[in-house]
């Protein structure tokens, strides 16, 4: 999956107290009956401020931005919700887990994960374990998912393409014939495809928004020409087509073997099995916020303010 760290929140527009002079403050949270204790988020809160030179102007009076502050108590929620999915399965994070995935956040943005105060690390490496966790628990085992990908794109659902496209039927058949004397598609496609974009790639066709190398199969029929994904469709996983016209010429199409592909195979996969799990978490729940910061709403499954139009009780 996709790895980010918790977004920076722009300049402070409406600040809110976080914390309560009682002696005893009520939780800033429950979710279903496990409290998230106003301690602990106003740390977590504060923290947060702190990355931010607006809020950090204030002195570190523990006052933050209020969407800040709910952003930051969804992000604890959602949390809370996989954990106790997790629990119910009779599974628990250990640190072990945890560590991985701080060694794995340092490592890809080492100046920015050194920037942020120890707590929201372990927030965020935590919650990135239980995520992975949840993802194991209900994903397609990858022994499955490997013979899926197997049987084609209509099988697997998934579509991870290379072409090549030259302007002759008989430029595509000279392509064939270097492929079958044993040259790398990757290299054929580099030298002779006229789509330069995917060509400097190896042929890859990947996604212009994200970069990813696979799709699922239904964004990939809706996004190119009828006969190529009938081709790909069509095609054999591993062994390039014969030549396949569109308008843009002729096609010599690769369905990406399993082992060039595979972490990206399985994460489209168990993005499509989780979808539905995630959803059926969070339309059973059973959560209060404290009115000092906001409401829980249904529909967007986040803390919104009280008098947002969109939000539930």
């Amino acid at each position: 999956m996709i790895r980010r760290l918790f977004p920076v929140a722009g300049a402070l527009a409406a600040i809110v107290a976080l914390s309560s002079c009682s002696s005893v403050s009520p939780p800033a949270a429950s979710v279903n009956g496990e409290e998230i204790s106003m301690k602990d988020f106003d740390e977590l809160a504060s923290a947060f401020a702190s990355t931010n030179p607006d809020a950090a102007s204030l002195g570190g009076t523990g006052i933050v931005n209020g969407d800040d502050a709910r952003e930051v108590l969804t992000y604890v929620i959602q949390m809370h919700v996989i954990e106790q999915a997790l629990a119910d399965d009779g599974q628990k994070i250990d640190q072990a887990a945890v560590d991985a995935e701080a060694s794995t956040f340092a490592q890809s943005d080492e100046a920015s994960w050194s920037a942020l105060p120890k707590v929201l690390q372990d927030l965020f490496a935590r919650r990135q374990a239980a995520v992975n966790a949840f993802v194991a628990m209900v994903g397609t085992p990858e022994d499955e998912i490997e013979a899926g990908y197997a049987e084609g794109i209509s099988a697997s659902g998934v579509a991870c393409v290379s072409h090549i496209l030259v302007d002759t039927e008989e430029e595509a058949e000279a392509v064939l014939a270097r492929l079958d004397g044993g040259e790398d598609f990757a290299t054929v496609a580099q030298e002779t495809s006229t789509d330069t974009g995917s060509g400097a790639a190896g042929g890859a066709l990947v996604d212009s928004s994200t970069g990813a190398a696979c799709t699922d199969a239904a964004s990939f029929s809706g996004t190119y020409v009828p006969e190529f994904v009938a081709g790909a469709l069509d095609a054999e996983v591993g062994v390039p087509t014969p030549p396949i016209e569109s308008e843009f010429g002729f096609h010599v199409i690769l369905v990406r073997p399993f082992v060039e592909v595979q972490a990206e195979v399985v994460d489209t996969v168990r993005q499509a099995d989780v979808a539905p799990r995630a959803a059926e978490l969070f339309s059973d729940l059973d959560i209060t916020i404290s009115p000092s910061i906001g409401t829980w709403s249904s529909t967007t499954n986040a803390v919104e303010p009280l008098d947002s139009p969109v939000a539930g009780s």
